[in-house]
């Protein structure tokens, strides 16, 4: 059976953090992973976390930045986007340098013009954490964590299964030789 219709996978990180200031940058990555375009209108939603601030937009080519008063970002695209098209936003949080607790960043993308059903969903939002521990000195931030990614389970199952036929041909391989 052949998969039809767009799949829109959305993938958030941090790439920097000023320990001074409490600013974060953050990248959003989409994707359609086809096999057919996305049909615009495609809306691609950051929230703000609370006790921060968004700031600093940037679309690329093709999209608008919306600002809804509850301090979010709607990223905007009204052309499809093409089986394997790409589009990375990027922006920042910032929060009061006395600030002590996690900055979690939620995205979630969105595509349909109400007749075209995306052949996968479940890759449509994603987050990201880090940990500010309010110094406002440096010194005062964590790593970032890996996101979400709903695929990891079934991608460590078929990892496992993977290394258990490796395993399983090498032992048989082992006893084709000794007898």
């Amino acid at each position: 059976a052949s998969l039809s219709g767009f799949d829109l996978d959305v993938d958030v990180s941090a790439v920097r953090v000023n320990e001074t200031t409490n600013q974060i940058d953050w990248s959003v990555f989409v994707e359609n992973n086809g096999p057919d375009a996305a049909p615009g209108e495609i809306r691609v939603t950051v929230r703000r976390p609370s006790s921060n601030t968004l700031s600093s937009p940037v679309a690329p080519t093709g999209w608008t930045v919306e600002r809804p008063s509850d301090g979010s970002f709607v990223f905007v695209r009204s052309a499809q986007l093409a089986a394997d098209g790409t589009a990375r936003f990027t922006l920042s949080t910032t929060a009061a340098t006395s600030f002590d607790g996690l900055v979690s960043l939620s995205v979630s993308v969105v595509g349909a013009d109400g007749t075209v059903v995306e052949a996968i969903s479940s890759n449509n939002s994603d987050s990201a954490t880090i940990r500010l521990t309010g110094t406002g000195s440096g010194g005062g931030a964590a790593l970032p964590n890996a996101g979400s990614d709903a695929w990891f389970p079934v991608n460590l199952a078929l990892a496992l299964l993977v290394l258990g036929l490796v395993l399983r041909s090498v032992a048989f391989r082992r006893r084709q030789a000794s007898a």
